[in-house]
């Protein structure tokens, strides 16, 4: 690199992964100082072939806060203990916003970046083990539009700090990304009553969501956890619809999600 006292050489501290990225052509690289832990960052852009993405087995994903991440394939990330923590990160910017002095807001700063390279890795992490329980080749990601989420749904006072700053669209860039590299196709739908449809016979209505967790159908009966339910129905949309409510059984593709995978914890 070049620097004001001539061209060095220096070692990169990377990890198995980046060494095989590495192994591309490199196109440029960018040296970046992050003040907030004073240390330098050289990023540099490869230029990778990808297969071209093919799939017909829609796997439908719901992303909340409770559940972090819920795949129509049984994948499911518990969201609580995430929470937590960043219920304490909260916790710790309150006071020291409340004391205001020098160095507070110092701490405030490095505070800031320790929080933000937390949840870049949780993310990271998610999406990966989601995009590895996929297969290549026969499965596509169907998830809804994140868009305007703040303004559509409404939230208790206590949960709209939690809501409002979480990285509900970061997630989707993550696994969107990952899903490429591998060849798996990914679609948008749109949101519109995911959570209170039936995926069995189409039937919409909010006494279908029972609860938080709970979804059980007015019309045909069918129950399961609410969270599979929001994962399951942008599938079944991929898949072109529903069928009439008064045909029994209908409306849900051949790999039967009716009869749930277990779930595997990410």
């Amino acid at each position: 690199m070049s620097t004001i006292y001539g061209r060095v050489k220096v070692k990169l501290t990377i990890g198995d992964y980046q060494q095989e990225l590495l192994k591309n052509p490199v196109r440029d690289a960018k040296l970046v100082y992050r003040r907030d832990c004073r240390e330098f960052y050289l990023h540099i852009t490869v230029l990778m072939k990808i297969p071209e993405p093919s799939g017909s087995n829609p796997v439908g994903v719901d992303i909340g806060i409770n559940k972090l991440l819920v795949a129509s394939n049984g994948f499911s990330v518990n969201g609580k203990p995430i929470e937590h923590r960043r219920r304490h990160f909260r916790k710790l910017r309150s006071s020291l916003q409340s004391k205001g002095t020098s160095s507070a807001k110092r701490k405030l700063k490095r505070l800031a970046g320790r929080e933000r390279r937390w949840v870049n890795t949780v993310l990271h992490q998610v999406s990966r083990a989601f995009v590895n329980s996929l297969v290549a080749g026969r499965d596509f990601v169907v998830m809804e539009r994140v868009e305007g989420i703040r303004q559509r749904c409404k939230q208790r006072k206590e949960q709209r700090a939690t809501f409002h700053s979480w990285a509900f669209r970061r997630l989707q860039q993550m696994i969107e990304y990952k899903c490429l590299e591998r060849g798996i196709p990914v679609v948008y739908v749109e949101p519109n009553y995911t959570s209170q449809r039936c995926p069995r016979c189409g039937t919409i209505d909010k006494r279908n969501r029972r609860s938080q967790a709970l979804f059980r159908c007015v019309s045909c009966g069918f129950q399961h956890n609410a969270d599979y339910v929001a994962s399951v129905n942008p599938s079944v949309r991929a898949r072109g619809g529903w069928a009439p409510v008064n045909v029994p059984n209908v409306g849900v593709p051949h790999w039967n999600h009716l009869q749930a995978p277990p779930v595997r914890e990410g």
